[in-house]
């Protein structure tokens, strides 16, 4: 029966255990098949994120290509309107002159005479015109200025850059055209030429004649675009259509514009030096109301007037053109204007005496760019301050140096210096010599222009003479100083002083007081007829009143060394070395290497008991330049030192 019982237990079990197994597997199974989806999820889900990924990137790629599209759009539409925007400004301030080819004959053209050839040798005479006018008026002050800026124009087929630059300035720029034609006429050739909408001028002529009737044209463009240019290229050479520099600045004053005006009475003054030399000044100073800021008026009167001997005149508008230059003055070109600066400069420090600063602004005058000769005088004043510091040698130097001019106007120039710088070096023989040959050469050319007859008299009455009426005095010849100095005015101050070194070389005392006073009384300004005066009274003994002379010439002229230097060998003369040591040290700041400076120096330390200082000084001075009188004077000095 136990048997029988366990049977059915046991199957149960048996059963149950199977059942258990196939759940098992069945599990296992299941397990698998969601392990193998989890799995194949997992890998869709990596794929998926890749392919996010890939889209992300190239979406934001193709944001950014967008974005480089957008802006390189942009960018070519900026450069394009900055190309046109640039390309109108340009063509707005384009004064240029534009040459158009010529019309020629077959015949010529088959020659290599072509259109475009004739252009090109009407601009090479325009260009040549230009580069032989020297005016310091600026190019921007003329109504119709094309500058430098002179140009062929070469014909394009079909739209092109150049067309569309051509139509540009045609709307917006004031370009001046010159067209023309060359034709034949029963005697040889015509040239025709017009500029702008200006009727045409003909020049006509045989055909081997065709370059000079070109010049003939190039002349006439040049008159009807550049009035005044024309009237200064023609100064000193006839128009090929009859009217002179004059007749042309007169008509510029009458209708001209307000520049036009101006600049004419510049033109008008500067051909008065050569032909009405007492005039030239009034003639400039009627720009000065027109322009009152222009300092060129101011600058002109300066140089007339000291060539006529008004100095405080002449002092007074030099310092008025500094002022307005050194202020920037718009109406000189920047050439003109740059080197009229330290000329100017120079000009006042030698009016005052101060030749060391005028040396200084002279040599930058001499190595700026040239304008109106002004560098070449630079160099011959250079020589004259050398000369007036007392250093003979520079002086020389500077002098033999000078590079040998070519033209009149710089051979009258450099004669005039000469005689100046040779009175300064007490070369009265040289003077002398130099005049006679001087006042031959002025009178064999003076009816060639730009120079007169006028001139003449006025350049060796007021410039010449004097020099060389005080070289006779101290040459001997005291009656031909006298007769000569006779013929010059008084209201020159160079003649006048002269007259009064004349006097005291002739021991005249009340006439060398008197001229001295008159020229005084009228330069307040000006430090050398009260310097003169002080040594006509050393001359004369009166040391107390030589002193009080040196003392006004001083504070005209505080730089002035030549007075200070006096001074103190007055003060020597009244037994004060002590009180001339400091007028020798102050003058040695203003003419450092002037060896009787440094000779009397010397002389005032012996004096005072100071022999060392002596020795020091007389060794300065035995190394500069010492005339023969000092050079024995210093001998005893060290001697007897």
């Amino acid at each position: 029966m136990a048997e029988e019982k366990d049977g059915p237990a046991r199957a149960a079990s048996d059963a149950g255990w199977a059942l258990s197994a196939a759940g098992r597997e069945t599990a296992e199974a299941y397990l698998k098949e969601q392990t193998r989806l989890a799995r194949l999820q997992a890998d869709d889900l990596v794929r998926e994120d890749k392919i996010r990924h890939w889209s992300l990137r190239f979406t934001h790629a193709s944001t950014v290509m967008k974005f480089a599209f957008e802006m390189s759009v942009a960018a070519i539409m900026l450069a394009f309107a900055t190309l046109i925007g640039t390309a109108i400004w340009k063509a707005a301030h384009d004064n240029s002159l534009v040459i158009e080819a010529f019309s020629v004959p077959a015949d010529l053209s088959a020659r290599g005479i072509t259109g475009q050839a004739v252009a090109a040798q009407l601009q090479d005479k325009l260009t040549a015109m230009q580069n032989e006018t020297d005016s310091g008026r600026p190019a921007d002050s003329y109504a119709n200025n094309w500058g430098t800026d002179i140009k062929v124009q070469i014909p394009d087929t079909g739209v092109s850059v150049g067309e569309f630059y051509r139509m540009l300035a045609a709307w917006f720029g004031h370009q001046t055209h010159i067209s023309g034609e060359i034709y034949r006429t029963p005697d040889g050739l015509a040239v025709t030429v017009r500029a702008s909408r200006d009727s045409g001028d003909t020049v006509q002529g045989s055909e081997r004649d065709l370059d000079a009737l070109m010049q003939k044209a190039a002349e006439s463009v040049y008159a009807r675009t550049q009035t005044f240019r024309y009237a200064i290229y023609l100064t000193g050479r006839p128009g090929s259509n009859g009217e002179s520099t004059p007749q042309i600045l007169q008509r510029l004053v009458q209708s001209g514009s307000l520049r036009d005006r101006i600049w004419a009475y510049m033109g008008i003054g500067t051909r008065a030096e050569f032909a009405d030399p007492l005039h030239a000044p009034e003639i400039q100073a009627r720009a000065i109301p027109l322009a009152p800021r222009f300092a060129l008026p101011y600058q002109n009167i300066s140089a007339e007037d000291a060539s006529l001997g008004h100095d405080e005149v002449a002092l007074a508008a030099a310092k008025k053109s500094v002022a307005l230059l050194a202020n920037g003055d718009g109406e000189m070109s920047a050439r003109a204007s740059t080197i009229s600066l330290p000329a100017n400069r120079a000009f006042v420090a030698e009016l005052t005496g101060d030749y060391d600063e005028a040396q200084r602004q002279n040599v930058e005058t001499a190595l700026a760019p040239d304008y109106a000769h002004i560098a070449e005088s630079a160099r011959g004043s250079l020589a004259e301050d050398r000369a007036l510091l007392h250093e003979t040698g520079a002086a020389r130097n500077a002098w033999n140096s000078l590079p040998v001019p070519t033209v009149r106007i710089g051979i009258v120039n450099r004669g005039i210096f000469e005689i100046g710088v040779l009175y300064d070096l007490k070369d009265w023989k040289g003077v002398i010599e130099k005049t006679a040959r001087f006042e031959k050469y002025l009178k064999d050319r003076e009816n060639i222009p730009p120079y007169t007859p006028a001139f003449t008299p006025v350049t060796l009455s007021r410039r010449i003479w004097p020099y060389t009426a005080a070289a006779l005095a101290h040459n001997g010849d005291m009656k031909g100083a006298l007769a000569l100095i006779g013929k010059t005015p008084l209201d020159c101050d160079l003649c006048v002083r002269m007259r009064g070194n004349i006097a005291t070389l002739n021991h005249d005392w009340n006439g060398a007081a008197h001229w001295f006073a008159m020229v005084s009384s009228r330069t307040p300004s000006i430090p050398f007829a009260d310097s003169d005066w002080g040594a006509m009274l050393v001359a004369k003994g009166d040391l107390d009143g030589a002193i009080e002379k040196f003392k006004t010439a001083n504070e005209k002229g505080p730089h002035f060394a030549d007075p200070l230097e006096m001074w103190g060998e007055a003060s020597i003369a009244k037994n004060r070395s002590d009180l001339a040591l400091a007028k020798f040290e102050e003058a040695n700041k203003y003419a450092p290497d002037w060896g009787r400076l440094h000779l009397k120096w010397g002389e005032a330390l012996n004096w005072s008991g100071d022999k060392a200082g002596a020795q020091k000084q007389f060794a300065i001075a035995s190394g500069l330049d010492l005339t023969a009188a000092e050079k024995g004077e210093l001998s005893g000095m060290k001697r007897h030192g």
